[in-house]
């Protein structure tokens, strides 16, 4: 996978999702998420955020990151 910038953060495109309306079956997520849903806790009521701690949006180490609320993420 190769990233690529979408403003501030970076994505990837994961290959063969069902449900995507384009002829590569592809679907654009941002990695912070990525990592977040894999090594991180879950989104738990509103918790639904993902919040770079250091305020690097290209700083996608699991240490970096945590859940936030939208106020908490938009106030950081």
């Amino acid at each position: 996978m190769k990233p690529w910038n979408s403003g501030a953060y970076l994505k990837v495109y994961i290959y063969g999702v069902s449900g995507t309306k384009n002829r590569f079956n592809r679907k654009a997520v941002y990695i912070h998420r990525l990592v977040m849903d894999h090594h991180g806790a879950p989104e738990t009521g509103n918790r639904k955020f993902v919040h770079h701690l250091d305020t690097d949006e290209r700083n996608n180490d699991i240490k970096n990151l945590t859940r936030a609320t939208l106020e908490e993420n938009s106030n950081a």
